[in-house]
């Protein structure tokens, strides 16, 4: 059982508390953008769990396909992204007119990062990218 346990609305506060001979000391289960906890005094809790942070995020939208050559080509053309050269595992296919509805492969993360800027978007957080990953199944709680 915990001290507290709480779906935080945006910007709570959790301040002053005395809490103690609980299984967690607080547990922010979900927890919203902007939850702050300062100034408790956790003591006596079973385990190394004063604080518990389930891993989370607010609602986002991912494209369901990856990023093709011929959409990685125009963001390239634009000037927006660096054409891919060469990468570790095998050669890039940026530029083959045959390969142009494959997935772009061989970009870095800053040329990611530029064409989402390019396309309006943003690449996923970690937390947006694992629960994508299982298909919304839930949160994300961590190594168990």
């Amino acid at each position: 059982m915990a001290g507290i346990k709480i779906h935080a609305a945006v910007d709570t506060l959790i301040a002053g508390n005395h809490i103690h001979r609980t299984g967690r000391g607080i547990w922010l289960d979900w927890m919203a953008q902007g939850a702050r906890v300062t100034g408790n005094l956790l003591h006596d809790n079973d385990g190394t769990q004063d604080l518990f942070f389930e891993v989370n995020h607010g609602p986002f939208l991912i494209d369901k396909y990856e990023v093709t050559n011929a959409q990685y080509q125009k963001c390239v053309e634009e000037g927006a992204c660096q054409a891919t050269k060469w990468c570790n595992w095998g050669e890039p296919t940026y530029g083959e007119a045959d390969k142009a509805d494959h997935p772009a492969v061989c970009v870095d993360w800053q040329g990611a990062q530029d064409y989402c800027e390019w396309a309006g978007a943003r690449l996923p957080t970690e937390a947006e990218w694992e629960y994508a990953c299982r298909a919304g199944e839930g949160p994300s709680r961590g190594r168990n």
